[in-house]
């Protein structure tokens, strides 16, 4: 077969696909303390607004889990928990982490936050990831 007859039966086969319509953008403002709520109750909540340009699925359960239960611990007056977690490499856990200090910063009245990891580098890392989430527009 010719081109052009392959071409005939493709037009015949598939159908015009429908009109593109424009988009009506409704005004999604919220307020601020519906804001400042959401941001305390959900971990993606939180993570979006702190890492627009990085978050894109929500956490699975487990982490959410694991979120409860820190969130549970840092709201004690005093406990001296020692709390681990235990995932695979590459599972976000220093992110949760991040996130978690940053809720510590943000929505307790915690003053002084200890981040210890394996080498000095990698603690400043961390930090310099905490005080750019405060940078944040959101945030801010």
């Amino acid at each position: 077969m010719t081109k052009e007859t392959w071409e005939d039966r493709l037009e015949l086969t598939i159908p015009p696909a429908p009109p593109v319509e424009e988009e009506t953008v409704q005004d999604g403002s919220f307020q601020t303390e519906q804001v400042v709520q959401a941001a305390r109750e959900s971990l993606d909540f939180l993570a979006a607004l702190a890492l627009p340009t990085v978050f894109k699925y929500l956490f699975p359960d487990i982490f959410k889990g694991i979120w409860a239960w820190l969130c549970s611990k840092v709201q004690l007056k005093r406990d001296f928990s020692q709390l681990a977690i235990g995932l695979p490499r590459g599972f976000a856990k220093t992110m949760v982490i991040k996130l978690f200090v940053l809720y510590c910063i943000l929505f307790t009245t915690k003053k002084f936050i200890l981040v210890i990891a394996g080498t000095q580098g990698k603690a400043n890392n961390i930090i310099t990831d905490i005080c750019g989430m405060l940078d944040e527009p959101n945030i801010k």
